[in-house]
């Protein structure tokens, strides 16, 4: 447990866009945090429904939350707003329709403290029963290579540490040169990389601290192709030449997952009749037919547009099939 003596102030960043019906909840979330020195930035991103009024009301009972009403600027202005503005001597976010539990702050900062790291992790659930409800001792420091480092992420799994902003504790020295890229999605993904440069070592909480509420209407859980999903590949690539300068050992593993992304995201793009997703779907293929020249086995998927097709639709129509969930798992880690 904390002592007197170690309690920074903590910042809790948290962007709000039109979730009158979720921002309630969330913030009750925040309210009943154990971690005492906490300041909770509440950045209105220009909301045309009731956020601002819901979120000035807990500004007003509680002296540790400010609001602030800003234009808006999508996600990524949001946060880096909420960077430029806090006090604290670290930084955690927060999306305002999730839920965390009531150790979430203390949790990730224990883990900070205990191992003498510039970050630290908790595990995500989309099942909000399985929050933890309790202080947790139990964590475990990811270090080694940058490709261990990149293997220690879940990405997009639950009971598992994501690549996400939320879900983990930063010092705030790591966004000394890093912000999130303004007017993008994916905007998480696009700088996790960098952050685990900076950082080092990172520490793992055992603990299912951050409840990610799926949201029909985000580009991450649509079922339609929208422009924003063109940003999946500006991401890719920004990651791909990350660690072909800075960790060309992690690249075969950083190719391997873009690769699974890109295959996933076809997996939509063929279900949506639409122009715009047989666009998307023909530069997912270029990209993967690209980043899979030295993958062996694998590069024979994307060789030609319609045989990929085939697979995609072949897969999309077996997804929910263990078996084959199974086979492919195999089959991708090891032609990877």
């Amino acid at each position: 447990m904390l002592t007197n003596t170690e309690n920074p102030l903590i910042s809790l960043i948290i962007p709000i866009y039109n979730v009158e019906q979720y921002l309630t909840a969330c913030l009750e979330s925040v309210q009943a945090q154990t971690y005492q020195n906490l300041e909770v930035l509440l950045i209105n991103d220009g909301s045309n429904d009731k956020s601002s009024e819901i979120a000035q009301k807990f500004a007003d009972a509680n002296v540790h939350f400010t609001l602030f009403n800003k234009k808006n600027g999508g996600l990524s202005d949001a946060r880096n707003f909420g960077i430029e503005h806090c006090k604290g001597d670290y930084l955690v976010f927060m999306d305002s329709d999730d839920l965390v539990s009531p150790y979430y702050v203390e949790n990730l900062y224990e883990a900070i403290h205990q191992t003498e790291v510039k970050l630290a992790m908790c595990k995500m659930t989309r099942n909000r029963t399985e929050l933890n409800d309790k202080a947790v001792t139990s964590l475990r420091r990811v270090s080694g290579t940058f490709e261990n480092r990149i293997k220690a992420l879940g990405i997009n799994q639950d009971l598992m540490p994501n690549d996400a902003a939320w879900d983990k504790i930063y010092h705030r020295t790591l966004f000394k040169a890093i912000r999130y890229p303004k007017g993008q999605v994916f905007e998480d993904s696009s700088v996790i990389f960098p952050l685990l440069d900076a950082a080092g070592d990172y520490a793992v909480v055992d603990s299912v601290d951050y409840f990610y509420r799926p949201n029909a209407a985000s580009i991450t859980g649509q079922a339609q192709i929208k422009q924003g999903n063109f940003d999946l590949l500006l991401k890719n690539q920004r990651q791909v030449d990350f660690l072909a300068e800075k960790h060309p050992e992690a690249l075969p593993l950083g190719l391997a997952n873009v690769l699974n992304a890109n295959d996933f995201w076809a997996q939509i793009a063929v279900k949506d009749k639409s122009e715009l997703a047989a666009e998307f779907f023909d530069q997912l293929w270029r990209q993967n037919k690209d980043y899979s020249r030295n993958s062996g086995l694998r590069k024979l998927l994307y060789v030609n547009k319609s045989f990929y097709r085939f697979l995609i639709v072949l897969a999309s129509g077996l997804y929910g099939n263990r078996v084959f969930k199974g086979l492919m798992k195999h089959l991708l880690m090891r032609n990877s």
